[in-house]
């Protein structure tokens, strides 16, 4: 696309210095759409410009609203960096990362009154009450006050609280022990008080300075002889330990950290972030982008990291479970804004905490998740979309991807996924042992294709509204040729990778079907591939893994492949079999004894290692 203010702008940014800096987009109207940082302004600000056709969709709209853009020189790229969140925070442009909903950030507020009560609230107001926070997500921040309030034995409802008041007879919550019901007027203000103050310790700054807290407290009250107060707070004390322990320590070595996670579905990104304070998990966030709306990966999570941190604490370690667009600037950056030096980890360059696979685990299921809450809008349109190039008329709910892996042709397994309103139905997955052997990818995926046909229409086998095949024209033909002989007519298309193993497009029996990569058609077509191989990957993986440990005992005299799989089976492993008693061995199904007898002198003469 040219349009004359385009071709102003790309001669305007081609006059820019080779030089860091900031620049500024502008609308018609004058109003700030997106703010950026480049190395080189010159190079950044005309590839917006040259090279329309090949943006995102919500990069070609921001392009088609800029009217006129301002820059601002820097003496060094981390400054840019620095300039650039500053005006992003300040001006709130339309086109950049926003980490907020419609509703915007969550705040924990306590009133001032003689009772003070916790609320959760969108906004702060100069009301003289205070406000914690912001959390970016409202069940992150009731999640947070539930717990403060059953903790600390805070109310929760919306009764007048009066002390010495005429009594009232006290909810269900007092009788469980979840509130100290001050509604009945015979719990003290000073009580109420320090409840209040626990409660604020643990919101701000979690369990182990609520405990801290109330701990130095307790011995001034049994130093003062109150022992009554400081029997009130040993059994504070003791309930928030309880709760402590139950979560249990999630990192030794790395007690204070964040974690990172970006994960997607091809339609939809999910970035998770996960707080660990003393040793513990404190708190889960995920945020959601549309594909065609924002950055993509390694540039996603940089703006993310930035962003998040302009409303938040920076630890002392910073991890991510995918390579940063600059690591050294990001690093650099994230220690300047705290003050002292951050450790930033990230897969390659220095070892993940343990929570990094913990914080992906729940970026992939919130995906899920809100993939089913949305429900299907995005991928309807995706579907939708998809219908077109395939040329299919009827509906396009589900979808099945079938793959083959093997090694060298031995361990041969075959996978099918199912994407059902183009959200993986897991429920549906199925895997297959393959007697094919060779490496004859085209018999071997015949195979699994025939096998599931004999289940079509059963529960979990519902008929599919088309098959992917991870392969080329001739998989497509060749399973053509199937369908033919069998009289099923299922659209069938096969999923063509580049010389890098990368998704290119699909084939049709025609022959290829050209798809755009900015596509949401795509995009679901690429999150199917990428589902479909993951999962043939793992099984095969596992499948290799058995045989391997079968195939260590199947050289020992009076051990075939049966008898290694019942002894795996109840050892769980070869050292569970190395360690077993003779007479243990000889307990299993199908040993003998001097079966038995042969494993531990086929063992006693292998050291274990070590």
């Amino acid at each position: 696309m040219k349009n004359n203010r385009i071709e102003a702008c790309l001669k305007k940014a081609n006059s820019l210095p080779l030089t860091p800096g900031v620049y500024i987009m502008k609308n018609r109207e004058g109003e700030i759409i997106y703010i950026g940082k480049a190395k080189k302004l010159r190079n950044r600000v005309s590839q917006y410009f040259a090279r329309f056709e090949s943006h995102t969709g919500k990069t070609r709209r921001m392009v088609e609203n800029v009217y006129d853009f301002e820059y601002i020189l820097t003496t060094s790229e981390l400054e840019a960096l620095t300039l650039e969140c500053s005006q992003i925070k300040q001006h709130r442009p339309k086109y950049n990362i926003l980490l907020k909903d419609d509703k915007g950030f969550c705040f924990i507020r306590l009133s001032r009154e003689q009772y003070p009560r916790f609320t959760v609230v969108y906004h702060k107001r100069d009301d003289g009450a205070e406000y914690f926070g912001p959390y970016m997500s409202a069940g992150a921040a009731r999640q947070t006050l539930e717990l403060a309030s059953k903790l600390f034995l805070l109310p929760t409802c919306t009764r007048k609280l009066e002390y010495k008041k005429r009594s009232e007879r006290p909810c269900l919550n007092y009788f469980i022990k979840q509130c100290c019901a001050p509604c009945t007027g015979r719990v003290k203000p000073e009580t109420y008080a320090e409840s209040v103050r626990a409660a604020l310790a643990f919101i701000g700054g979690g369990m182990k300075k609520a405990v801290d807290e109330m701990t130095a407290r307790m011995k001034e009250y049994s130093d003062a002889m109150e022992y009554e107060k400081a029997a009130q707070l040993r059994d504070k004390i003791a309930a928030v330990n309880r709760v402590w322990q139950r979560q249990g320590v999630v990192s030794d070595d790395c007690r204070e950290h964040d974690v990172f996670t970006l994960t997607s579905d091809g339609l939809t990104q999910c970035v998770c972030v996960l707080n660990v304070r003393d040793g513990r998990v404190k708190l889960k966030e995920s945020s959601f982008f549309d594909c065609d709306e924002t950055e993509s990966g390694p540039e996603l999570l940089t703006s993310f990291v930035c962003e998040y941190y302009g409303e938040h604490e920076i630890p002392p370690v910073v991890a991510l479970a995918t390579e940063p667009e600059d690591f050294t600037l990001l690093r650099d950056w994230l220690s300047a804004e705290r003050g002292k030096r951050v450790s930033l980890r990230c897969k390659g360059r220095g070892e993940l905490p343990k929570t990094a696979r913990i914080c992906l685990d729940n970026a992939e299921e919130a995906l899920v998740q809100y993939s089913v809450r949305r429900g299907g809008r995005k991928k309807t349109k995706a579907a939708e979309e998809l219908k077109g190039y395939l040329g299919i008329s009827g509906e396009l709910t589900r979808i099945e991807a079938f793959d083959i892996s093997h090694t060298g042709g031995k361990t041969t397994v075959g996978a099918m996924v199912v994407f059902e309103n183009g959200a993986p139905k897991k429920s549906d997955y199925r895997r297959f042992r393959v007697s094919v052997s060779g490496g004859d990818d085209y018999a071997a995926t015949a195979e699994v294709i025939s096998r599931r046909l004999a289940h079509l229409g059963e529960k979990g086998f519902e008929r599919p509204d088309v098959i992917l095949l991870d392969g080329g024209s001739q998989h497509v033909a060749a399973i053509s040729a199937l369908f033919a002989e069998k009289g099923v007519d299922i659209p069938l298309f096969g999923m063509v990778k580049d010389n890098k193993h990368s998704l290119r497009g699909l084939v049709a029996p025609e022959g290829e079907i050209d798809i755009g990569k900015t596509t949401r058609a795509f995009r679901l077509v690429y999150a199917v591939s990428e589902e479909v191989h993951r999962f043939a990957i793992s099984y095969h993986h596992a499948a290799r893994s058995a045989e391997l440990k079968t195939s260590q005992l199947t050289v020992i005299d009076g051990v075939g492949e049966a008898r290694a799989k019942a002894l795996l089976k109840v050892f769980g492993s070869i050292d569970g079999v190395r360690s077993a008693s003779v007479e243990e061995l000889a307990a299993v199904k199908g040993m003998s004894r001097p079966a038995a007898e042969n494993v531990k002198k086929f063992f006693a003469a292998i050291p274990a290692e070590e």
